[in-house]
């Protein structure tokens, strides 16, 4: 059976939908679960999620997790989809969106130091 649909998967809702669906998928695997935060991002770019809620003062994008445990936002995303970060070391930004981007492809971790 064909269908005549003039819609393909490359149509910007399609991509949103792909996406959403892509990051809940990811923190549906992880303990620290919380469909909030893919609910509190912006996905329409291509690469950036960028953090669309709560933010301090000097940029940082806060989330507010399971019992109302306050999280940087982008710390949030890197411990549940990549690992913790490791005593010692801090999460740069490599894409231009800086702090507000949460996708954890768009970080890397850097030995601060003791």
């Amino acid at each position: 059976m064909t269908t005549n649909s003039t819609r393909t998967m490359t149509e910007p809702w399609a991509i949103q939908a792909r996406r959403r669906y892509s990051l809940w998928l990811l923190f549906e695997c992880n303990v620290r679960s919380d469909e909030a935060f893919v609910d509190l991002t912006d996905l329409t770019d291509f690469e950036c999620w960028v953090w669309q809620a709560d933010a301090t003062a000097d940029g940082t994008p806060l989330f507010t997790a399971e019992a109302d445990e306050v999280w940087s936002a982008d710390h949030f995303a890197y411990e549940a989809l990549v690992g913790e970060i490791p005593e010692h070391h801090t999460l740069v930004h490599t894409c231009d969106t800086g702090r507000m981007c949460v996708n954890p492809r768009h970080m890397r971790l850097v030995n601060r130091g003791a």
